[in-house]
């Protein structure tokens, strides 16, 4: 009810103004993206087309519905209001155990290690987007952090693995430009 054609009902709809735009998007572009995920999936389709969007859109191609990412599978069995709250719960605690495995690498204390891994976790940025694919895409940072100074130091499988899994990560999370930050920050490592 913003913008026109429906601009002119907003006042007989008794639509007021937005009391929080910023998350427009959130419910408007991420929410609506998740559920048409899961009703292709519900109804045994490759979730390829979003088909409620006018003509209908590109759905995988798209990226940020995250269709290949594991917190979404994760939720698949709740409703989506309980999906997208543990969605984002346990992309706070991946945030939390990633940056706490990165701090500690660098020879930091527990408890320091703990402070930093707060930090991170609930810094403004990845609080701001919550809700949005650059937080699950930015919150393994520390762990591609982790596995690139492991490439360095070590050398072996497991430093291979940890990278790997963080590139994954970030790129199943569906913002190809925070993959690319993130892989342009680590290589300054």
């Amino acid at each position: 009810y913003e913008a026109l054609p429906l601009a002119g009902a907003a006042q007989t709809a008794g639509i007021g103004n937005p009391q929080t735009p910023i998350l427009g998007d959130v419910v408007s572009q991420e929410i609506p993206w998740r559920k048409a995920v899961r009703e292709a999936v519900k109804n045994r389709r490759l979730p390829l087309w979003n088909r409620f969007i006018l003509a209908g859109e590109p759905l995988l191609a798209t990226q940020q519905p995250a269709i290949f990412h594991p917190f979404t599978w994760a939720g698949m069995p709740l409703s989506l209001a309980h999906a997208w709250t543990l969605e984002m719960t346990l992309g706070v605690f991946l945030a939390l155990a990633e940056g706490f495995l990165f701090f500690l690498d660098l020879a930091l204390s527990p408890v320091a290690s703990a402070i930093g891994a707060i930090g991170w976790a609930f810094c403004d940025y990845l609080i701001f987007w919550a809700g949005y694919p650059l937080t699950p895409g930015a919150a393994p940072f520390p762990l591609l952090l982790l596995g690139l100074r492991r490439l360095a130091r070590d050398r072996d499988a497991r430093a291979v693995g940890i990278t790997t899994g963080a590139l994954v990560l970030i790129t199943v999370a569906g913002h190809s430009e925070t993959l690319l930050h993130a892989v342009a920050a680590g290589g300054l490592l």
